[in-house]
């Protein structure tokens, strides 16, 4: 019987000493970096209320919880990016990507980092843990690294806040041209803007030429040509670099005043005037 009793203690103290036991329920020892990276997704929302509260003063919480906590997040972030195809634009991934997360572009693009490198952090120490819930976190973690570069949520955000399309001057207008140009360069460099732009200041005198009116438009398009080019079907090697509604004016607005040609001119030399004959 004495026997018996030692080898099933033996056993015990063997086992406390497993890696098994030291595993996903083992103590995250406080002050470790991943109590202040879930308190900051906390502070952006991005955590449960009933949860943000786990990471303040000194806790103790095991690797299964943080596991759990971070599946959170993750889960919504993958719900979001399952739907998105192999040749999503990083544009694509970040807009799927906020929207998973909860995340506005009104965030400015250091929220938007700090949560994508919390994430991608706790994600890879506890990514034993999430695989025993059977969360694969690889179609996320992509998403991630897209939200991490500031240059492709700025890209977003520009887009997303974008003003309506009644901004582009199109309201009201029965026709508008678009122009598309192949943005080739030259031995010399490359003129394909001037060209545009020439082509477009002769439609548009033209345009008047006709009794009819047009406006300009190019700002505005650079906020949405993505969306332009896929409605239209523009081949890729072509930019939609402007359009311009066209139409009758609805009025006829008096010409500004032109300054006298010896107010703009000069001759031979800045702010010369020209010589009295």
């Amino acid at each position: 019987m004495r026997a018996a009793v030692w080898l099933v203690a033996v056993l015990i103290l063997l086992g406390a000493a497993s890696p098994l036991w030291a595993g996903p329920f083992s103590e995250v020892p406080a002050g470790h970096w991943a109590y202040s990276e879930c308190s900051r997704l906390a502070s952006l929302g991005l955590l449960p209320s009933d949860r943000g509260a786990n990471f303040s003063g000194n806790p103790q919480l095991t690797r299964f919880e943080f596991a759990v906590t971070v599946l959170d997040p993750l889960a919504g972030l993958d719900g979001a990016v399952a739907v998105l195809g192999g040749d999503a634009s990083p544009t694509q991934w970040i807009e799927a990507a906020a929207r998973g997360l909860g995340l506005s572009p009104d965030r400015s693009e250091s929220e938007f980092s700090e949560a994508a490198l919390a994430l991608l952090r706790l994600s890879d120490e506890f990514g034993d843990e999430l695989r025993a819930l059977s969360f694969d976190a690889v179609p996320a973690r992509q998403a991630l690294r897209q939200l991490a570069d500031a240059r492709n949520v700025q890209a977003w955000r520009v887009e997303a806040l974008a003003p309506p399309p009644r901004a582009l001057a199109l309201t009201g207008a029965p026709a508008a041209i678009v122009l598309l140009i192949e943005p080739k360069g030259t031995p010399y460099g490359e003129f394909w803007v001037q060209d545009a732009s020439a082509a477009m200041e002769n439609m548009l005198l033209a345009a008047v030429a006709l009794g009819l009116a047009g406006c300009w438009v190019e700002g505005q398009i650079r906020r949405c040509e993505d969306r332009l080019r896929a409605v239209l079907g523009v081949p890729d090697n072509l930019r939609l670099w402007s359009l311009m509604p066209v139409g009758k004016p609805a009025v006829s607005p008096d010409r500004p005043p032109k300054p006298d040609v010896s107010e703009v001119a000069h001759y031979n030399h800045f702010g010369a005037a020209r010589a009295q004959d």
